[in-house]
């Protein structure tokens, strides 16, 4: 197939070109600078220099077979910086469609199932509790709209916080808020307090990756989709891990959970039946602990 990946420079987007130009697809790079292209991702894909945050000319996306929706708008200024990101979505939704572009797949977020209460699943009803989680619960909607004018197929995933070394060897990594705050304090000998229990379920770069090359080319996908490690990596691990690498485990309170039921978990079932396994971050998170516990990261999404 002939792929358009937003996004394509990014963290996740490095991943994505890798599997799918590995998997003998032809991938367009829609980057915002030329700039943009390494010499890494040059060699794996051809650019289409467009910004996001402007009018998209149908005709510039026409030919491709599907496109994968990586990139966030999300401006450092104005007073609603959420607004960016879904209006970028519709417009970009809407010029594939009338591009006949016949699969349009978007990253979506674990993060529009907040507030996180009990055992969650795909056919959850979406409330959201933050912007970053309503920006791209809107999005999905927008895309659905779109789908449904243009009757292009539509597919959603959502990944949890993403962890790994890039595809890159020279690109950094980017680190998921709630980590990168963890690290940045110890690294400055400030005290760190979590809870015990709490935490998230990651999904590794290369694993999300994967499950996006499946999507494209399995017609029966399901979706939305869950893309999040079955296991919760608690907080008071990755602070302990990181204390220890940097020599500073006395800076670690681990607190107990006061609450007496389970800590909100999702259920990968759904995942697990259509992809024949269960994702495991861990390996993913360790490599990304060797690498930042010396570097100054901290900007991705919570």
């Amino acid at each position: 197939m002939r792929v358009l990946v937003t996004g394509a420079a990014g963290y996740l987007g490095g991943h994505v070109v890798a599997r799918l130009s590995a998997e003998g697809h032809a991938i367009t790079a829609l980057v915002r600078s030329p700039s943009r292209m390494s010499p890494w991702l040059a060699a794996r894909a051809r650019p289409l220099v467009r910004d996001l945050s402007d009018a998209i000319d149908p005709a510039a996306l026409e030919g491709h077979d599907a496109c994968v929706h990586l990139a966030v708008l999300w401006p450092e200024t104005g007073a609603f910086p959420e607004l960016g990101d879904v209006s970028a979505c519709v417009r970009l939704f809407d010029a594939l469609g009338r591009a006949g572009v016949s699969h349009v797949l978007y990253a979506s977020s674990a993060a529009v199932h907040r507030p996180f209460v009990g055992r969650m699943t795909e056919a959850d009803r979406i409330v959201t509790a933050d912007a970053y989680g309503a920006a791209k619960a809107s999005a999905e909607h927008f895309l659905h709209a779109s789908a449904s004018e243009h009757g292009f197929r539509a597919s959603v995933v959502r990944p949890g916080p993403c962890v790994g070394l890039p595809a890159d060897p020279d690109a950094r990594p980017r680190t998921p808020r709630a980590i990168g705050e963890l690290v940045e304090a110890l690294r400055e000998s400030r005290a760190v307090r979590v809870i015990e229990g709490e935490g998230r379920q990651l999904t590794a770069c290369a694993d999300l990756a994967e499950v996006i090359g499946r999507m494209l080319s399995d017609r029966g996908a399901p979706s939305p989709l869950l893309a999040v490690s079955r296991e919760t990596t608690v907080w008071a691990e990755i602070a302990t891990s990181v204390a220890t690498r940097l020599g500073k485990p006395e800076l670690v309170d681990i607190a107990a959970r006061e609450a007496s039921d389970a800590p909100p978990a999702f259920d990968t079932s759904r995942l697990e039946r259509w992809l024949g396994r269960a994702l495991d971050a861990s390996s993913a998170l360790e490599a990304h602990l060797d690498a930042i516990s010396t570097l100054r990261d901290r900007d991705g999404p919570a």
